[in-house]
């Protein structure tokens, strides 16, 4: 419950073991809240698609049945 208090204060804990490169960055979700992530530059941070869209970006090939 406290980890999902955190998230609501943009803390949220990367999944490290669901890590994957879409062909710009590196992606993954939230560990708690299952939220989409991305490593820039800064670190990592939610994925905003306004800020984060790019053409190079691929899908996640694991999520696609």
């Amino acid at each position: 419950m406290l980890n999902r208090i955190a998230c609501l204060f943009s803390r949220h804990k990367v999944n490290r073991h669901r890590v994957w490169h879409d062909g710009v960055d590196f992606r993954s979700r939230c560990a708690h809240c299952d939220k989409p992530m991305v490593r820039t530059e800064e670190g990592w941070q939610a994925y905003n698609e306004t800020s984060h869209a790019d053409d190079r970006r691929a899908p996640n090939r694991q999520a696609v049945v």
